[in-house]
């Protein structure tokens, strides 16, 4: 997979996570059995991912990670032709996201 960017690493660092070997790789069918939720960053990542499912139980699994968020647009916003500072608006839009889903999981 592909490494991740480098102004991603630099954000996530000044957090204290550090995700400088993390790689990525594309979405199986098979993710659908291994994971009881599939969070995606936008609508297009929505319609592929659904499209993927084999059944209501998988798409049932599917959701955009701001959903729910009370925001207008459910989508999180790519910051790849932005600066540091993009990235790391976005790393706290999803760290407060991540939150949120964690505690309602959690009930």
């Amino acid at each position: 997979g592909k490494a991740p960017d480098k102004r991603s690493v630099i954000v996530a660092a000044a957090y204290g996570i550090d995700i400088s070997q993390q790689k990525c790789r594309q979405f199986t069918t098979a993710d659908f059995d291994n994971f009881d939720f599939i969070l995606v960053m936008d609508r297009e990542n929505l319609r592929e991912i659904t499209n993927k499912a084999r059944n209501a139980a998988d798409r049932k699994k599917v959701m955009l990670i701001l959903e729910g968020t009370g925001g207008e647009d459910c989508e999180v916003p790519d910051p790849y032709y932005g600066t540091t500072e993009d990235f790391e608006s976005v790393f706290r839009l999803l760290h407060k996201a991540c939150s949120r889903f964690v505690s309602t999981v959690n009930r």
